[in-house]
């Protein structure tokens, strides 16, 4: 009775006010066993009524563990693409992040690739250029070398046409002069060797030696200077005095329409040197053009 009557208090239970009533009835507790009474009258359907209720109970719980197979199912469904989801997420990602790895070495290695082609290409075309230009100084140097019997011939040619002047110098009948300027000896041994020189600036003027101009030279080129334009070197040296001896040397060699380049080899001095000197007869003379 004591669980019996707070279940009827509260729950107001049907069984519970039944079974009350019958105990209430035994124990003589007339007002207890007399609300039970009005507890049923007012609870208790009829038999038509509680099947109707039982059908709809059994409709609504049937709907009831419907709806929950369905959430289970929608539950278990979200746990596994969550479950597939955890997987394939980092497999996702440990893929992607191995091929940029991939993609980066390859890149890597193309670049080290292109870097090592170019760099053989510039070492071969470095090496060819090389090879041009040692081909070029053997085959220049092949030609002094052939020339520099020529050079010692006609320097022989010049001591002894020297000779032969002196020799006429001290006879009474006085020798014709040249034609011209161009003509004289000394002018004519000049361009030859100019000619079979063929001198080039960038050249070491030192590989030139064979063809250098020495003092007598140098002397008679004056000379034929002075008697085809009148006393020439005297003459600009009075007018400018600032000239010294080396500078007449080169107005006399310019006379022939000399390069830098054939006076650097003839007078075996270092073509900035010629090139120095030759600015500075430019400007003491205020123009290009050589006095003559």
């Amino acid at each position: 009775m004591a669980y019996l009557e707070p279940l009827l208090e509260y729950q107001q239970e049907v069984e519970a006010a039944k079974y009350l009533r019958m105990i209430y009835d035994s124990l003589g507790y007339t007002e207890k066993k007399d609300a039970c009474v009005r507890f049923l009258a007012d609870h208790i359907l009829s038999e038509g009524e509680n099947k109707v209720l039982v059908a709809q109970l059994s409709l609504l719980f049937q709907q009831h563990l419907d709806q929950k197979q369905t959430q289970q199912a929608a539950q278990e469904k979200r746990k596994a693409v969550s479950k597939t989801i955890k997987w394939v997420i980092p497999i996702a990602v440990f893929i992607a992040v191995g091929l940029i790895i991939a993609l980066r070495c390859r890149h890597k290695r193309q670049i080290q690739a292109h870097q090592a082609e170019a760099a053989q290409q510039m070492k071969t075309k470095n090496h060819q250029h090389i090879e041009a230009i040692e081909a070029e100084r053997q085959a220049h140097h092949a030609k002094q070398n052939a020339l520099s019997g020529r050079l010692k011939r006609s320097n022989q040619e010049l001591r002894e046409l020297k000779s032969q002047v002196g020799q006429q110098e001290t006879t009474t009948t006085p020798q014709p002069q040249a034609a011209s300027f161009a003509d004289e000896a000394i002018c004519l041994l000049i361009m030859e060797r100019v000619n079979e020189g063929q001198f080039k600036a960038q050249m070491d003027c030192k590989v030139y030696k064979d063809y250098a101009l020495d003092k007598e030279q140098v002397t008679a080129l004056h000379e034929a200077a002075n008697r085809h334009f009148k006393q020439f070197t005297g003459r600009i040296a009075q007018a400018y005095p600032a000239l010294t001896r080396g500078d007449l040397d080169y107005c006399c060699l310019y006379l022939l329409g000399l390069t830098d380049a054939d006076v650097s080899a003839l007078m075996q001095k270092a073509y900035s040197t010629v090139s120095d000197r030759s600015r500075k007869l430019k400007s003491v003379f205020g123009k290009e053009d050589l006095l003559i």
